[in-house]
């Protein structure tokens, strides 16, 4: 509750099971308007299964930045129009992860939903499996632009054949700078 207001610090004090608090890991949506330093901290289980729900799970917005955190075994199947996490109306200097390790399993929707996207990781690792016509960035907004991924270490594995990259936008430059991806896809589809 307290990462949806503006202006606010939260440190994540301890390790964090998601299935402790909700045993089908099935956890609400999070709006992000401030910092959350997850001071080298663990998320772990988050389990999403969002395939009626068009809305995203995580909701980055204006000045909003995750940092600093291990966020492992996601396991997400969500709408074909929601993403794992959303960066939405992100004009400043921010990034939606800093610092960060991510690692689990998208099986539908994509992990990263663009809408007046510019900033989404920074020193990042991320490790992730995509399966059925799972997307690792989808850019559906024409007015996102220069979305930047920077400094980061991707590692992403489909079992499909379709884009793990996808954009209908005019512009959708730096997504790797000063990055190193690795893709292991058997096709890419059109």
């Amino acid at each position: 509750e307290k990462a949806a207001e503006s202006g606010v610090y939260i440190k994540v004090g301890n390790d964090i099971n998601i299935t402790d608090e909700y045993p089908d890991g099935d956890m609400p949506n999070l709006v992000v308007k401030s910092i959350i330093d997850g001071d080298n901290k663990t998320i772990s289980n988050w389990y999403a299964l969002y395939t009626n729900n068009s809305g995203n799970l995580i909701n980055v917005y204006s000045s909003g930045v995750i940092k600093n955190l291990y966020l492992q075994n996601i396991y997400a199947m969500l709408s074909s129009s929601s993403g794992f996490v959303a960066n939405a109306n992100n004009n400043d200097s921010s990034y939606c992860f800093e610092n960060c390790n991510i690692s689990g399993v998208i099986l539908s929707g994509s992990f990263f939903d663009g809408y007046y996207s510019r900033y989404l990781m920074k020193d990042c690792s991320v490790n992730l499996l995509f399966k059925n016509s799972a997307k690792f960035i989808s850019i559906d907004q024409a007015y996102m632009k220069d979305a930047e991924i920077n400094n980061c270490y991707v590692k992403l594995k489909s079992e499909s054949n379709y884009y793990l990259f996808y954009s209908n936008a005019s512009s959708a430059s730096n997504l790797g700078r000063d990055s190193y991806y690795e893709i292991n896809q058997a096709s890419f589809g059109m």
